[in-house]
C-alpha cells in the first residue's frame, strides 16, 4: 500500500465529499448511546487493531487520549483482542447474542 499520512477521513472527502459527511453523520448517530466518548474511542480502537485497519485505528487512539484514555488502557484493549480476527458479519452475530442474553440477565440495579 502506498503510505499516506492523511487522516482517512480526508481520504474519503477527496475521493467523495458527500460520502464522507455521510459517513460522519453515521459516526454522529452511534455516538448517542449509552457509551460514552472515551469507552467508544476505546471500542473502535480494538476493533481497529484487530482488523489491522491502522490509519483508523492511529486516528481513534489519539481521539482517545485526547479525551483522556490512559496509553496503559489503549494498550490492554488492543492486546484484548489477540485472539479476535471482527469482521462485519460477527459483529451482526454478535450484536444479535447480546439482544437474545440481555433480557435475561438481572443487574445488580434490578437486585
Amino acid at each position: 500500500m502506498i503510505p499516506d499520512e492523511r487522516p482517512p477521513i480526508e481520504v474519503l472527502r477527496q475521493a467523495s465529499p458527500a460520502a464522507a459527511e455521510e459517513f460522519q453523520r453515521l459516526r454522529a448517530a452511534v455516538e448517542d448511546g449509552v457509551l460514552d466518548s472515551p469507552t467508544i474511542e476505546l471500542v473502535l480502537v480494538a476493533v481497529l487493531a484487530a482488523t489491522r485497519q491502522d490509519a483508523s485505528m492511529a486516528v481513534h487512539a489519539r481521539r482517545a487520549l485526547a479525551l483522556g484514555v490512559s496509553p496503559e488502557a489503549l494498550r490492554h484493549a488492543i492486546v484484548s483482542t489477540l485472539a479476535a480476527g471482527t469482521l462485519f458479519n460477527d459483529a451482526v452475530g454478535a450484536l444479535r447474542a447480546i439482544d437474545c442474553l440481555a433480557p435475561t440477565v438481572t443487574t445488580p440495579a434490578q437486585a
